[in-house]
């Protein structure tokens, strides 16, 4: 481990790398730099310190890799090293302390526009290459529907608190992204088998969006599910107006005032 004041040089990693370059450690040395590096870090106190003073000797400019640009066959390769079971986390379910955990770190976070442009455009390059686009969509889609979404957006939120105004109590009267077919609707009431469906403005009026959501609307109809969307605009001028109404069109038996 790096010593307390030590800065690596870039001719010195270099010179590293260069050296490494065409080796492989074994599983047992593998195995020994493991259990060396959780003794290190373990020690309830130092360990947190341990921590900080290595990322501060090695983030920015101090990384190694600082100003290198992964080239497309090391982005395969990286891909390939971790996809399915190679992956250390395949197979192994996310724990609610994690789910919590996460959901707490991202508490007030806000995606700006140009963070879903750079989405959006990533996905569109990625879903148009002819072999791989379509085997990758549903892929995608797949595991999206078996993990659920960790966070919620804020309209999701304003939309969860008007249920339980009317004492509908979650995971019992109504589930929060519920896996159907390959999608995840945002709420589901099973005793009418309906759909709410929460519609952000920014990616639902993008082009072909509205088509899209009219198709998945009738595949969840063909198999007895009826699915009411509202939008991002008539639930911040009014929630509950908006869920009330949505409700009573598609459930007679929801008998509310407001």
């Amino acid at each position: 481990m790096p010593k307390k004041g030590y800065k690596q040089t870039k001719e010195h990693a270099q010179k590293g790398a260069d050296a490494r370059k065409g080796t492989h450690h074994s599983d047992d040395s593998k195995l020994l730099m493991s259990k060396l590096k959780t003794e290190y870090y373990k020690d309830p106190i130092l360990g947190e310190v341990r921590r900080k003073e290595f990322h501060q000797l090695t983030s920015g400019e101090n990384h190694w890799n600082w100003g290198k640009e992964c080239s497309v066959e090391c982005k395969e390769k990286l891909s390939m090293a971790f996809s399915g079971e190679n992956n250390p986390n395949y197979g192994v379910p996310m724990t609610d302390e994690q789910r919590n955990k996460i959901s707490k770190a991202r508490t007030g976070y806000v995606v700006t526009d140009e963070t879903k442009k750079a989405i959006s455009d990533g996905l569109r390059k990625v879903y148009s290459d002819p072999i791989k686009g379509p085997e990758i969509k549903e892929r995608l889609a797949k595991s999206r529907a078996k993990q659920g979404s960790i966070e919620r957006s804020s309209i999701e939120l304003l939309i969860q608190k008007e249920l339980e105004f009317y004492r509908f109590k979650e995971n019992k009267d109504f589930i929060v992204n519920y896996p159907i077919l390959n999608y995840n609707v945002d709420f589901l009431i099973p005793e009418f088998s309906f759909v709410v469906e929460v519609d952000g403005d920014y990616w639902h009026n993008k082009p072909g969006a509205k088509e899209h959501d009219h198709q998945r609307d009738l595949k969840l109809l063909s198999i007895g599910y009826n699915t009411v969307r509202l939008t991002e605009t008539e639930i911040k001028q009014n929630p509950r107006s908006s869920l009330v109404h949505a409700l009573s069109c598609l459930c007679p038996l929801l008998r509310m005032e407001y």
